[in-house]
């Protein structure tokens, strides 16, 4: 192209498809001689993404918060490759080697009797391979802009993506796991978990639910006249607002805590601190107390789930796990959930009641009058 030799990786599987990725890649270059091919940095085109794509409430990170990427993966991003580096010298086997590196070592860890918060890297600690994604998938969605919005990156750099190892999802599928779980919980902890399991929030939404939030007076009311209470996360992981009905146990146990509400306090959850004389104060972090929750309540995970552990986010799992088996759409836990997609519910699938035997029955009046 221009006398330029292109190599690029299709991606694709067959001929057919390879040659028309070609003739777009073509038809791409050819407007970028066209316009005229401009140079810029990685830190530039960071900063320029952030300003026209970030700041419009979009995300390039699966599953990340709007604004994590220039906060937290962008200065990550800029330390592997250099602020002052061409996009163009951003290579597909760098990227991939940045990939390996990850995968081999170089997270963050505590610092043993450091303060709160504080942590280092250790060359040994290997990235979750969610987070290498994570951190992949910022920097594609910048550099696919740069080629083909932008007109500032020639070729785009093929690398694979990380494959995710095949975990099953795990979720409290006994009953009396739950019930172990609700026992082992601190008397300020088990209305967090309870309204959790209740309504499928991500722990997050949980954590930072205010009373404005709610309703949960007597004005709802469902199909069968019963008095209903509604939540409404208006700023959810997805960008979008999200309502969803709360179920009858989690409504009361509201009502509760609202009658015993400290004036002037708008967050829900909240715990008696020793430290200022037991005043309750919202409490900010709950990954430690869950976890001495799970190691009171003993459960004891099935091997199917080697490897894995529960936590938080298990409680999510358990609310869409139990939706799904007792025979609910896919498309309805979707929306609870506030999936961007129906695919990321399709997870909990296999659990759902097969229904295909019902279906097919309806043929059988039809069939047999033709088959006679």
């Amino acid at each position: 192209m221009d006398g330029q030799r292109v190599r690029q990786s299709t991606r694709e599987k067959t001929e057919r498809k390879a040659k028309m990725v070609e003739a777009e890649l073509k038809v791409q270059m050819k407007a970028q001689l066209k316009n005229g091919h401009k140079q810029i940095t990685l830190a530039q085109a960071l900063e320029r993404y952030a300003k026209s794509v970030i700041a419009q409430g979009y995300t390039s990170i699966p599953g990340g918060k709007i604004g994590d990427a220039e906060e937290r993966i962008y200065p990550r991003i800029i330390e592997r490759f250099g602020a002052d580096t061409l996009l163009d010298d951003i290579t597909g086997p760098a990227i991939a080697q940045w990939r390996d590196d990850m995968l081999a070592g170089g997270a963050s860890v505590p610092v043993k009797g450091g303060k709160r918060g504080e942590k280092r890297i250790d060359p040994n600690k290997p990235f979750k391979r969610g987070s290498v994604t994570r951190y992949l998938e910022a920097l594609r969605s910048v550099l696919a802009k740069a080629h083909s919005d932008w007109g500032c990156l020639r070729v785009m750099p093929a690398f694979d993506r990380v494959k995710e190892a095949d975990k099953k999802t795990l979720w409290l599928e006994h009953l009396s796991d739950q019930k172990r779980l609700l026992a082992a919980c601190p008397p300020h902890f088990r209305p967090y978990v309870i309204f959790q399991l209740g309504t499928g929030a991500r722990p997050s939404e949980g954590l930072y639910l205010t009373w404005d939030m709610l309703d949960i007076g007597d004005n709802r009311r469902n199909e069968d006249g019963e008095v209903e209470g509604q939540v409404t996360f208006p700023k959810t992981k997805n960008g979008e607002a999200r309502s969803l009905p709360l179920p009858k146990v989690v409504r009361d146990m509201l009502v509760v805590l609202k009658a015993q509400k400290p004036e002037g306090e708008e967050r829900v959850f909240l715990w008696a601190d020793p430290k200022l004389g037991g005043k309750r104060v919202p409490f900010n972090s709950v990954k430690g107390t869950m976890r001495s929750v799970v190691q009171r309540a003993g459960i004891v995970l099935e091997p199917k789930y080697k490897g894995q552990s529960l936590t938080l986010h298990t409680l999510r799992h358990t609310f869409a796990s139990r939706l799904v088996k007792e025979g609910t759409d896919l498309y309805a836990v979707s929306k609870l959930l506030g999936h961007k997609s129906i695919k990321m519910t399709e997870r909990y699938s296999h659990l759902a009641p097969s229904k295909l035997g019902k279906v097919v029955s309806i043929l059988n009046s039809s069939l047999s009058a033709v088959a006679a």
